[in-house]
């Protein structure tokens, strides 16, 4: 099997359309620890985006909507997770 590296300029585009996307997307590691986040991550969580890596900060509380997605990729063995976050605290009832 061939070693597939992506080439820095399909990484940037990949991140530009993320960085687009209105809701809050995160990717962990195994050990929960943010690897990348949106622009949204770091307005929700008040953030300097290079603050990003590790984990959450504490802000308290905060009701949150999760929809998460194991990522596995076909030329490692290393799984990420995708997760997408949503603030609905001030939104009420979870529908």
């Amino acid at each position: 099997m061939k070693n597939y590296q992506p080439s820095q300029a399909a990484k940037r585009f990949a991140e530009r359309i993320v960085d687009t996307v209105r809701e809050v997307l995160v990717v962990l590691d195994a050990d929960m620890r943010v690897l990348q986040a949106n622009r949204w991550f770091y307005e929700l969580f008040q953030l300097p985006e290079a603050e990003e890596e590790g984990r959450f900060p504490n802000m308290g509380y905060r009701q949150l909507s999760l929809n998460a997605r194991l990522l596995k990729a076909e030329e490692t063995e290393d799984q990420k997770i995708l997760l997408a976050i949503r603030d609905v605290t001030d939104k009420g009832a979870l529908l």
